[in-house]
């Protein structure tokens, strides 16, 4: 793997991190939160690559559990994170040469939908009622949305930039 590669992927896991726990806004019952982690998950698949945005997104996010003490939802993370990212990534990159908007959107949605089911399944397995996992939805749709909106918007002011370009067509 070159080095730039894997400096990129770290960079894009600590990003993630930090984006996951800077701006929480408590939703649900079930002590969750939303966050800006969720851009920073679709646009480490973007950049990446299905493979290594996976990568940085599942590590990034599960990370961002443990230091905020959401340990048990640590390992869910890291596997709903990095599907989140790889199925976004593989839309993304099938999606021949035509990078536009709607492309971004799409490949959001697949993989936020991933997101929400994922912690719908996990919240059920923790406690143990579908009424309660039930209500975790509301959050992470936002969560979504947002996620969405803003790694639309900035990858595309970021492969607007030539420089900024050039970089993500070397890794």
């Amino acid at each position: 793997m070159k080095t730039k590669r894997l400096i990129t992927i770290s960079l894009f896991a600590a990003i993630t991190c930090v984006a996951t726990m800077a701006i929480r806004i408590p939703s649900g019952l079930s002590g969750g939160y939303v966050n800006m982690g969720d851009c920073v998950v679709l646009l480490s698949a973007y950049i990446l690559g299905p493979l290594n945005g996976a990568i940085a997104a599942g590590i990034g996010s599960c990370l961002a559990d443990i230091f905020a003490g959401y340990t048990s939802f640590a390992i869910p993370t890291l596997v709903i994170k990095f599907l989140v990212a790889l199925v976004a990534g593989l839309m993304f990159s099938k999606a021949f040469r035509t990078k536009s908007w709607l492309i971004l959107i799409v490949s959001g949605v697949a993989g936020e939908i991933i997101m929400a089911g994922g912690y719908f399944l996990v919240e059920i397995w923790l406690s143990g009622s579908v009424a309660a996992a039930a209500a975790g939805i509301y959050g992470s749709v936002i969560q979504s949305v947002f996620g969405i909106i803003a790694s639309t918007v900035l990858y595309k002011a970021l492969t607007a930039n030539v420089s900024v370009k050039r970089y993500i067509d070397s890794i």
